[in-house]
């Protein structure tokens, strides 16, 4: 699919990364479980057995459950490169599903902290496609391909993998914002709409119910329904008071009524 550099650059807005950043900030606490114990451990045992799949596999995790708790951007990018090493050496030796999900998330954690953000992106992407091959269906797999895709601006491709999501999570409202932001970017604002009228009302993160007032906003806007944008910019501010989008928007939309 030809990719369209403008298309990809319009995307990248601020209250688009934030529900991107809210989102992968979010898959760490769905991983937390997956820590096995202390890491020097693992590595002695290791030592031992060089060739011992499932402790090659633990120490994987426990490198990246590390690496996601971590402030420091050094030793996590270092955590992150073990584990990814660990994990291409555990499939070199058997092919795994799980394990090539693993290995397509810290891709993925990786790309932050790189200037070599695309092709990590695309490992990522090759590590969870070869992982849904394989027969695994995981709803925070289809999410991370949804968000690779929409970074690189192949909406429809995002969509796809979005809806796969949604099916495991009908009301999550993750997945919904996400789906009515592609919607959007597409022009289709009767389904964007659509799809953020289905999270309803109920108690979400600040960022988050910032993001969905923001969209609706802009939805509103370019449908002209003035009054309903102003709502929905106000109620930005009045979560986020130095909000620069809002801001901007209402200046604008007071021009237009006061010329």
């Amino acid at each position: 699919m030809k990719q369209d550099k403008r298309h990809y650059f319009s995307i990248r807005g601020r209250f688009f990364l934030a529900g991107i950043i809210l989102i992968v900030f979010g898959f760490t606490r769905l991983e937390e479980g997956r820590y096995v114990g202390p890491i020097e451990r693992l590595e002695v045992s290791l030592k031992k057995e060089p060739d011992n799949l499932k402790i090659t596999l633990k120490l994987a995790d426990a490198y990246y459950n590390k690496a996601i708790h971590l402030t420091s951007s050094e030793e996590t990018k270092q955590l992150l490169d073990g584990a990814i090493l660990l994990y291409e050496k555990a499939l070199s030796k058997k092919k795994d599903p799980k394990t090539s999900y693993s290995l397509g998330q810290a891709y993925f954690k990786i790309a932050k902290f790189s200037e070599e953000k695309d092709s990590l992106y695309k490992k990522a992407e090759d590590s969870f496609i070869s992982s849904e091959k394989d027969g695994l269906k995981k709803k925070e797999m289809f999410l991370y391909l949804g968000h690779i895709l929409l970074l690189r601006g192949a909406l429809d491709n995002a969509l796809s993998y979005y809806r796969k999501a949604l099916d495991f999570s009908p009301k999550d409202p993750i997945i919904l914002y996400n789906l009515g932001f592609c919607y959007y970017e597409k022009g289709d604002l009767d389904t964007a709409f659509s799809y953020l009228q289905r999270i309803g009302k109920r108690s979400l993160p600040k960022d988050i119910e910032i993001n969905i007032h923001l969209l609706l906003a802009k939805i509103y806007e370019k449908k002209k329904d003035l009054v309903l944008a102003e709502q929905e910019y106000s109620k930005v501010l009045s979560k986020e008071k130095t909000n620069f989008d809002a801001k901007e928007a209402l200046n604008r939309i007071s021009l237009t009524k006061n010329p």
